[in-house]
This record gives C-alpha cells, sequence and structure tokens, in this order.
C-alpha cells in the first residue's frame, strides 16, 4: 500500500511539472490547487480504507 501511494505521487508531481511547462501560471496555479484536494481526497479515502 505504501509502495503504490508513493508511485502515485511522482506520477502526480510528473504530471504537475508538465503542467507548469505547457501552460500559462493562472492555469498552472488552478492544476496545483486541484491536484492538492485530489492528493487530499486520495489520502483521506486511503486512511479510511486501512481504519476498516
Amino acid at each position: 500500500m505504501m509502495r503504490q501511494g508513493v508511485i502515485s505521487a511522482v506520477i502526480y508531481l510528473l504530471l504537475a511539472m508538465l503542467v507548469m511547462i505547457y501552460m500559462p501560471e493562472g492555469y498552472s496555479a488552478i492544476s496545483w490547487a486541484l491536484g492538492a484536494v485530489v492528493v487530499v481526497t486520495l489520502i483521506y479515502i486511503r486512511a479510511r480504507k486501512g481504519e476498516d
């Protein structure tokens, strides 16, 4: 489980880098915010699954 989380985090960081390279700053800021929400949501879901 831990390894899967690390892999998904690395993939997200790579995507964020591509977004920053190819998009204007306004869009990259929005996508960073959305990405942060997605990451927090995934971590929260994983924590809930761990409890069950």
